[in-house]
């Protein structure tokens, strides 16, 4: 799948815009996805900007999942867990 399939495929599962992909890849960059607490800051950021509230079973389950997979983030597994 080339780039710009996936980047329209995204932007069709979030309804975000290309410059709200932007920044959201700019604060993914910014994230220690060592430490909870950037992590957690991280989904409800990305809540607040999709209009999607997330549950607290959707948040922890998100968290375990980065946590244990620490460097190699699985984005389709996040965005499964998280309802996109």
């Amino acid at each position: 799948m080339d780039w710009n399939k996936q980047l329209a495929h995204i932007q069709n599962r979030t309804g975000l815009t290309l410059p709200e992909l932007l920044k959201l890849s700019e604060e993914v960059q910014q994230t220690d996805f060592q430490d909870e607490r950037s992590i957690r800051r991280l989904l409800r950021k990305v809540g607040h900007m999709t209009d999607r509230d997330f549950t607290k079973s959707q948040e922890d389950e998100a968290v375990r999942v980065v946590l244990r997979n620490n460097q190699q983030v699985d984005f389709n597994e996040l965005m499964r867990i998280l309802k996109f």
